[in-house]
């Protein structure tokens, strides 16, 4: 009897066991089907349609999908659902689509718009705790320490400016006429400019977004200007004032501009053939491994980037996808932990942020 009981109570033990076992087994299934199910929920805005602004729009949106695959990868378990609006670089529609992603789609997190529509859902991101990064916009704007939702990784605009003013006045010139539309981007570029220049210009034109007919403005441009700088919009005031001038004036000073008055335009122009000599500056990555994206970029889309700002979106998104799985997309959260990122080495440079914003 006491071996029969021995044995039942062994077979007891040993159900038991085979029992904790399995138990613990469905555990693991269940979190892994959990984590499997684990889904992030994140809101495009990009120009997909405006015309100058579509190569930067399209390049920050495959930039994106790049950056969410890699995520993915690095997150195994992890799937991101991407929801995109066209902000069509309009101020009213970048507005339109933010509230229909946070309305209707209840998205919290954003990247986009491209270029300074961005501005324009500052105060909703703000108001609506909606955390918003900009992949190709930063001037004044982001000088505001009151900001808590709105942050971007692209380097200051007014950059533009300086530079191109550390250019003229290290070169022969001394009369300037400076032409800019009145716009947030634009604004920065000019106030940038003539705050680092050495020299005051002879001639400072700010023109309306709609403007197209500049021949009576270049006509009372002084004669004898040696440079000119122009900060038009490239879908299709640029375009009118480069034509104008090459009519009305037979001199070619040296025209000094953004690489969206000169790259981006919409329809294109051969400036070199209407006799202009153009400078124009660009964004300089350092210590960052652009090469690196851009190879990636090639191998997914079957061409390079079009646009500066693809590592820069690239970034963004995997440092905000990066918060949002750390503090399950809670706004707030979200907001501190972009907030305190330092010496991020991502592959448009080392990242770090100011404060709150």
């Amino acid at each position: 009897r006491r071996m029969i009981g021995q044995s039942f109570f062994e077979e007891d033990l040993m159900f038991r066991a085979i029992f904790i076992l399995l138990l613990q087994f469905l555990l693991l299934l269940e979190a892994g089907a959990q984590n499997s199910q684990k889904t992030l929920r994140l809101g495009g805005l990009f120009d997909l349609s405006s015309g100058a602004g579509v190569q930067w729009g399209v390049t920050e949106k495959n930039s994106t999908l790049l950056a969410i695959d890699d995520f993915e990868k690095a997150n195994p378990g992890v799937n991101v659902e991407l929801k995109v609006e066209d902000s069509a670089y309009s101020n009213e529609k970048s507005v339109t689509a933010l509230h229909k992603l946070a309305s209707f789609n209840g998205l919290k997190q954003f990247i986009g718009p491209t270029w300074e529509v961005f501005s324009a859902v500052i105060p909703i991101c703000e108001s609506r705790k909606l955390v918003c990064l900009a992949p190709s916009f930063n001037n004044a704007t982001f000088d505001n320490a009151d900001l808590k939702y709105s942050f971007t990784l692209w380097f200051d605009d007014r950059g533009y400016g300086s530079a191109l003013a550390e250019k003229i006045d290290s070169g022969p010139y001394t009369r300037l006429a400076v032409f800019g539309t009145v716009s947030a981007y634009y604004d920065a570029l000019v106030d940038g400019m003539l705050a680092g220049l050495g020299n005051k210009p002879d001639f400072v034109q700010r023109v309306e977004p709609t403007e197209r007919d500049f021949r009576s403005l270049i006509a009372k441009v002084p004669q004898g200007v040696d440079a000119v700088a122009v900060f038009l919009l490239g879908d299709g005031q640029a375009q009118s004032f480069w034509k104008q001038w090459a009519e009305l004036r037979k001199e070619r000073p040296d025209f000094f501009s953004d690489d969206g008055g000169v790259l981006y335009l919409e329809p294109p122009m051969d400036l070199k053939r209407l006799g202009y000599n153009i400078y124009y500056s660009v964004p300089d990555f350092v210590d960052g491994k652009l090469e690196l994206f851009e190879q990636a970029y090639q191998k997914k889309f079957g061409e390079r980037p079009s646009a500066f700002s693809g590592a820069v979106a690239y970034d963004s998104v995997r440092l905000l996808l990066d918060c949002m799985l750390r503090f399950d997309q809670e706004s707030s959260a979200v907001s501190n932990c972009l907030a305190e990122t330092k010496n991020y080495l991502g592959l448009s440079g080392r990242i770090s942020f100011s404060g709150l914003h």
